[in-house]
């Protein structure tokens, strides 16, 4: 149990320090393209937060079969939904 929580702390710790490089990085690609910090939170955010999602979707629609091709669709639809909300 100790093990699990030490590795919730580093992971939280990490995602942490990672969302913050990641959007310092955005900003700096917005001052360099002279575009608002807008059309950036939508684009480049937008699609920061999305690649995971694509990537677990592709990946399970590729290796696991019917099971997979479930579990990428149960994603796709999940996400959408939770972005309507």
């Amino acid at each position: 149990v100790v093990f699990n929580i030490l590795l919730l702390a580093l992971g939280s710790a990490g995602l942490t320090i990672a969302a913050d490089r990641f959007v310092v990085g955005a900003a700096q690609v917005a001052a360099r393209l002279r575009v608002s910090t807008v059309v950036t939170g939508a684009l480049i955010i937008g699609f920061g937060t999305s690649a995971p999602e694509l990537v677990v979707s592709t990946l399970a629609a590729l290796t696991e079969g019917a099971e997979g091709t479930a579990l990428a669709m149960g994603n796709i639809v999940g996400s959408n939904v939770a972005n309507l909300t």
